[in-house]
Protein backbone atom coordinates (compact mmCIF):
# COMPACT_ATOMS: atom_id res chain seq x y z
CA UNK A 1 0.00 0.00 0.00
CA UNK A 2 1.16 3.52 -0.70
CA UNK A 3 -0.15 7.07 -0.59
CA UNK A 4 -1.00 8.40 -4.04
CA UNK A 5 1.60 10.84 -5.36
CA UNK A 6 3.71 10.37 -2.22
CA UNK A 7 2.00 13.52 -0.87
CA UNK A 8 1.19 13.89 2.82
CA UNK A 9 -2.16 15.65 2.38
CA UNK A 10 -5.69 15.05 3.65
CA UNK A 11 -7.91 12.70 1.59
CA UNK A 12 -5.08 11.29 -0.57
CA UNK A 13 -5.97 7.93 -2.14
CA UNK A 14 -4.28 4.71 -0.97
CA UNK A 15 -3.01 2.55 -3.83
CA UNK A 16 -1.67 -0.99 -4.15
CA UNK A 17 1.80 -0.99 -5.64
CA UNK A 18 5.09 -2.86 -5.80
CA UNK A 19 7.28 -2.31 -2.75
CA UNK A 20 9.95 0.39 -3.18
CA UNK A 21 10.81 1.14 0.46
CA UNK A 22 9.93 4.82 0.23
CA UNK A 23 8.35 6.70 3.13
CA UNK A 24 4.92 6.85 1.45
CA UNK A 25 4.78 3.03 1.73
CA UNK A 26 5.71 2.89 5.43
CA UNK A 27 3.11 2.60 8.19
CA UNK A 28 2.76 2.11 11.93
CA UNK A 29 -0.01 0.15 13.62
CA UNK A 30 -1.55 1.31 16.88
CA UNK A 31 -4.10 -0.98 18.45
CA UNK A 32 -7.19 0.93 19.57
CA UNK A 33 -6.84 -0.32 23.15
CA UNK A 34 -3.28 1.10 23.28
CA UNK A 35 -3.99 4.55 21.77
CA UNK A 36 -3.38 7.23 24.39
CA UNK A 37 -3.93 10.22 22.12
CA UNK A 38 -1.54 12.97 21.17
CA UNK A 39 0.89 14.17 23.83
CA UNK A 40 -0.28 17.32 25.62
CA UNK A 41 1.55 20.15 27.39
CA UNK A 42 4.37 18.81 29.53
CA UNK A 43 4.25 15.31 28.02
CA UNK A 44 7.04 13.65 26.07
CA UNK A 45 6.68 13.25 22.28
CA UNK A 46 8.78 10.12 21.65
CA UNK A 47 8.85 10.50 17.86
CA UNK A 48 10.26 14.05 17.96
CA UNK A 49 12.27 13.67 21.17
CA UNK A 50 10.85 16.79 22.86
CA UNK A 51 8.46 17.75 25.66
CA UNK A 52 5.33 19.51 24.40
CA UNK A 53 5.09 23.28 25.01
CA UNK A 54 8.00 23.46 27.46
CA UNK A 55 10.59 26.23 27.02
CA UNK A 56 14.12 25.16 26.14
CA UNK A 57 17.38 26.62 24.88
CA UNK A 58 19.46 25.10 22.11
CA UNK A 59 23.12 25.15 23.14
CA UNK A 60 26.11 24.35 20.94
CA UNK A 61 28.68 21.75 21.94
CA UNK A 62 31.37 24.08 20.56
CA UNK A 63 33.84 25.39 23.18
CA UNK A 64 31.91 28.51 24.21
CA UNK A 65 28.52 26.77 24.59
CA UNK A 66 26.64 29.51 22.71
CA UNK A 67 22.86 29.59 22.39
CA UNK A 68 20.79 29.73 19.20
CA UNK A 69 19.41 33.26 18.89
CA UNK A 70 17.36 35.24 16.38
CA UNK A 71 19.04 38.19 14.64
CA UNK A 72 17.63 39.98 11.56
CA UNK A 73 15.60 36.96 10.27
CA UNK A 74 18.62 34.70 10.69
CA UNK A 75 19.40 32.17 13.36
CA UNK A 76 22.85 32.68 14.86
CA UNK A 77 24.79 31.50 17.91
CA UNK A 78 25.29 33.99 20.74
CA UNK A 79 26.36 34.03 24.36
CA UNK A 80 23.45 33.32 26.71
CA UNK A 81 21.68 36.62 27.43
CA UNK A 82 18.31 35.66 28.96
CA UNK A 83 16.31 37.21 26.10
CA UNK A 84 13.18 35.65 24.70
CA UNK A 85 14.92 35.42 21.31
CA UNK A 86 16.88 32.45 22.72
CA UNK A 87 13.80 30.55 23.99
CA UNK A 88 12.15 27.79 21.97
CA UNK A 89 9.38 25.24 22.48
CA UNK A 90 7.93 22.21 20.69
CA UNK A 91 4.44 22.87 19.27
CA UNK A 92 2.61 19.53 19.14
CA UNK A 93 -0.21 20.33 16.64
CA UNK A 94 2.24 21.46 13.92
CA UNK A 95 5.19 19.38 15.18
CA UNK A 96 7.48 22.38 14.84
CA UNK A 97 10.12 24.06 17.00
CA UNK A 98 8.82 27.57 17.60
CA UNK A 99 10.32 30.77 18.90
CA UNK A 100 8.90 32.34 22.06
CA UNK A 101 9.07 35.72 20.30
CA UNK A 102 5.62 37.34 19.78
CA UNK A 103 4.97 35.98 16.25
CA UNK A 104 6.02 32.42 17.22
CA UNK A 105 8.00 31.91 14.02
CA UNK A 106 9.37 28.45 13.26
CA UNK A 107 12.83 27.30 12.25
CA UNK A 108 12.88 26.26 8.60
CA UNK A 109 15.65 24.71 6.53
CA UNK A 110 15.65 26.68 3.26
CA UNK A 111 17.14 24.94 0.23
CA UNK A 112 18.90 22.33 2.38
CA UNK A 113 21.24 25.14 3.45
CA UNK A 114 20.15 28.08 5.62
CA UNK A 115 18.05 27.88 8.77
CA UNK A 116 15.80 30.92 9.13
CA UNK A 117 12.67 31.85 11.05
CA UNK A 118 9.52 31.80 8.97
CA UNK A 119 5.78 31.92 9.35
CA UNK A 120 4.40 28.45 9.99
CA UNK A 121 3.02 26.66 6.90
CA UNK A 122 0.75 23.66 7.49
CA UNK A 123 2.49 20.39 6.67
CA UNK A 124 5.83 21.91 5.56
CA UNK A 125 8.34 19.21 6.58
CA UNK A 126 11.28 21.65 6.23
CA UNK A 127 9.86 23.28 9.39
CA UNK A 128 9.82 20.04 11.39
CA UNK A 129 12.76 18.90 13.53
CA UNK A 130 13.58 15.95 15.73
CA UNK A 131 16.05 15.82 18.61
CA UNK A 132 18.25 12.71 18.44
CA UNK A 133 19.43 11.97 22.00
CA UNK A 134 22.06 9.47 20.81
CA UNK A 135 23.92 11.72 18.35
CA UNK A 136 22.81 14.86 20.28
CA UNK A 137 21.76 16.51 17.02
CA UNK A 138 18.64 18.27 15.84
CA UNK A 139 17.67 16.51 12.64
CA UNK A 140 15.38 17.74 9.88
CA UNK A 141 12.23 15.80 9.10
CA UNK A 142 12.30 16.75 5.39
CA UNK A 143 16.01 16.35 4.65
CA UNK A 144 16.47 13.54 7.17
CA UNK A 145 20.26 13.36 6.79
CA UNK A 146 20.57 17.08 7.62
CA UNK A 147 21.09 18.55 11.09
CA UNK A 148 21.55 21.98 12.67
CA UNK A 149 25.19 22.99 12.09
CA UNK A 150 27.15 26.15 12.85
CA UNK A 151 29.32 28.01 10.35
CA UNK A 152 30.92 30.97 12.02
CA UNK A 153 28.06 32.56 13.97
CA UNK A 154 25.38 31.36 11.51
CA UNK A 155 23.12 28.34 11.79
CA UNK A 156 22.83 26.09 8.75
CA UNK A 157 21.31 22.72 7.92
CA UNK A 158 24.02 20.37 6.70
CA UNK A 159 24.81 16.68 6.61
CA UNK A 160 25.50 15.47 10.12
CA UNK A 161 28.67 17.01 11.62
CA UNK A 162 27.48 19.02 14.66
CA UNK A 163 26.55 18.10 18.25
CA UNK A 164 24.14 19.83 20.64
CA UNK A 165 22.95 19.35 24.21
Amino acid sequence: MEISGAADAENRDILMSNYNGQRHQQWDLIYAKDWKGEPTKGQWNKEYGMIVDMDFYIISHMGQGRYIDYLSRNLVIKTQNGRTSQKWYFHQPSRTVRSRLPMQRVAECVGANNVTLKKWANGRKAQQWQFDPISKTIRGMYWTSYVFSTEGNNLRCRTMNSRWF
